[in-house]
């Protein structure tokens, strides 16, 4: 067994053992700890809430002033007609080899052609 680290340990727990069990303060702490418990009586205190209810108005207000300011720089400063509408090709429908359209669906196409709009479930 290694004598060095016993009496070593055992010099440890001697000075240990001389070593006082409690320490008095030099001064009377508790007066300074008994006045920072109890609430001030002249300050209103407000909720923890309010600082981060200010800051999300703050940054909401922010953020719309700068998307209006960017969506603004965009917009020409006066507004173009719409391009005229380009004319659709019709082509003929199939619905694969030996299959025929039924006549309401002809009649509807035509119609179509035509210019007009017809309903047709009602």
């Amino acid at each position: 067994m290694n004598t060095d680290r016993s009496d070593e340990t055992t010099r440890l727990d001697d000075a240990l053992a001389r070593l006082p069990r409690s320490v008095e303060p030099a001064r009377d702490l508790w007066p300074a700890i008994e006045a920072q418990l109890e609430p001030q009586a002249g300050a209103a205190r407000r909720p923890w809430w309010w600082p981060a209810a200010a800051a999300a108005v703050v940054l909401v207000a922010a953020s719309s002033l700068i998307t209006a300011s960017l969506l603004r720089r965009d917009v020409p400063a006066t507004a173009g007609l719409a391009p005229e509408p380009a004319t659709v090709a019709m082509t003929n429908a199939a619905f694969g080899p030996g299959q025929a359209l039924g006549p309401d669906y002809l009649a509807a196409r035509q119609e179509l052609q035509r210019g007009g709009v017809r309903r047709p479930f009602g």
